[in-house]
């Protein structure tokens, strides 16, 4: 398998655009890339937290590590929903409710982090098929996003887009998250890398004071479709102004009335996806 080796940098000087966001060079984008080259290794190898989400034909899958909320969430397009949180793997079986207690390490969500890193380091050893560089005002006052994006070599001897890495770095071009999208569960093996047909972000970030915003917005969902909380899932926005409030009703979920209602069943297992 071939990764392509040819480069098409995106932005030849700078330009603003929508919400004053800002376009570097090309000079100021292959700067910037070699840069966070050698600091990436030192990154995740940090206490980190992570996000994994992962979507397939068939399921949608999600594990959250962080200071925050440790959570999983998966549903498939039958009548199968699942939650983990605090220790407990909750399911809905058409209705039914069934619970398990297990330990985070049950779910193998490290197995994703592990892959990632594995995954970024071979890619860092070929040269990006795009990469663009710019300043994102929204995000934050002096926050960057270098956008980088590898392709592999089909049969037919076309260039395939098949990875991305988003990185966002703060004023110094130090990295303050790394987000890396797969067009599929991609397996790391003698063989080099290969590809399946799902797509797989991963995002990785400090520890320290860590929050996802979509682990909240799960926990908060099942709750609410159980019964178990009367308000409804806020606007995006709404929960990222009223943190405190949002935490503090989150907090207040009694999941353990889902356990008197329903059955226990140990052998049960949160899904997976072959990668």
């Amino acid at each position: 398998m071939i990764i392509g080796l040819f480069i098409l940098f995106t932005g030849c000087g700078r330009g603003t655009g929508y919400f004053g966001e800002e376009t570097y060079s090309e000079q100021e984008a292959g700067t910037a890339y070699e840069k966070v080259t050698g600091q990436i290794e030192d990154f995740y190898a940090a206490d980190c937290a992570y996000s994994v989400e992962i979507s397939t034909d068939e399921a949608e899958i999600s594990y959250y590590r962080t200071e925050q909320y440790t959570a999983a969430y998966a549903a498939d397009d039958g009548a199968e929903e699942y939650l983990w949180y605090q220790g407990t793997l909750y399911a809905d079986k058409d209705g039914a409710v069934f619970y398990a207690k297990q330990p985070w390490e049950k779910l193998e969500a490290e197995q994703w982090l592990k892959r990632a890193e594995e995954m970024i380091g071979q890619l860092m050893d070929h040269k990006p098929a795009q990469l663009s560089y710019k300043r994102v005002p929204m995000a934050g006052e002096n926050a960057c996003l270098l956008t980088v994006k590898y392709s592999i070599a089909t049969g037919q001897g076309e260039q395939e887009l098949y990875s991305t890495l988003r990185i966002w770095l703060d004023e110094n071009t130090d990295i303050t998250q790394l987000i890396v999208e797969l067009n599929g569960p991609v397996s790391v093996g003698e063989d080099g890398i290969g590809r399946g047909g799902s797509l797989v972000t991963i995002s990785i970030y400090p520890y320290k004071d860590s929050v996802d915003y979509q682990a909240e917005r799960k926990i908060w969902r099942f709750a609410h479709e159980h019964g178990l909380l009367e308000q409804g899932v806020p606007a995006l926005e709404t929960q990222k102004e009223d943190r405190k409030n949002c935490e503090q009703l989150v907090q207040s979920i009694c999941f353990e009335e889902l356990e008197s209602s329903g059955a226990q069943d140990d052998s049960m297992k949160f899904p997976e996806v072959e990668g």
